[in-house]
């Protein structure tokens, strides 16, 4: 996994993620899923090539899901949609997978389970020390980045915002389960599991 600003360009996309699985599961190709939306229109966007674009950041993070994820995630309740959405999205972007290692973690064992704003800052001065790509990016690409790591937070409900710079940390509710195929399985998924 590369160190890469893509992820800025990405959404919640639960629906989307949603219809891609179950046509997966329903045995289409790539190609022939890809035809099926564009045909249908089934995300209701205005061109093919918002199709694809969209199309190909859900396939990639639906291809993060093994089959008993991906069924999860069609049969299980709201929260568990939700734990997974996040999964896919730190499973496949570095810069999120390593703050949610690197600050969401520590932080939710200590008292205050809370993070700020500066947090996001300083974790990337760490990361400009560590990768030359990553200290070419503009201040405003770094902005755009804590930005969409936000948006997953939020939507995830793994952050609350409590003021302009302080997110509470909070725990993620997800079946047993999910919990138990989590600690089975994979070491990120079971971090999210016992976050407190």
């Amino acid at each position: 996994m590369n160190y890469a600003a893509t992820f800025m360009t990405e959404a919640w996309f639960e629906t989307e993620m949603r219809t891609v699985i179950q046509l997966k599961k329903e045995g289409l190709t790539r190609a022939e899923i890809l035809e099926k939306l564009i045909e249908e229109n089934t995300f209701q966007m205005r061109s093919v090539d918002s199709i694809k674009a969209r199309f190909q950041l859900v396939y990639r993070r639906v291809n993060a899901l093994d089959e008993e994820l991906s069924n999860l995630f069609l049969q299980s309740h709201a929260y568990d949609m939700k734990a997974i959405n996040l999964y896919t999205f730190l499973k496949i972007y570095r810069i999120p997978y390593e703050f949610f290692l690197e600050v969401i973690v520590p932080n939710s064992q200590i008292n205050q389970q809370t993070f700020v704003r500066s947090d996001f800052y300083y974790f990337f001065e760490k990361k400009e020390v560590q990768s030359e790509i990553v200290m070419k990016w503009k201040e405003s690409t770094k902005k755009r980045l804590i930005s969409a790591m936000l948006q997953f937070f939020r939507e995830s409900a793994l952050i609350n915002q409590e003021d302009k710079n302080t997110f509470k940390i909070v725990p993620l509710h997800m079946s047993s389960e999910l919990k138990e195929y989590a600690e089975k399985n994979d070491r990120l998924l079971s971090l999210m599991a016992t976050l407190k």
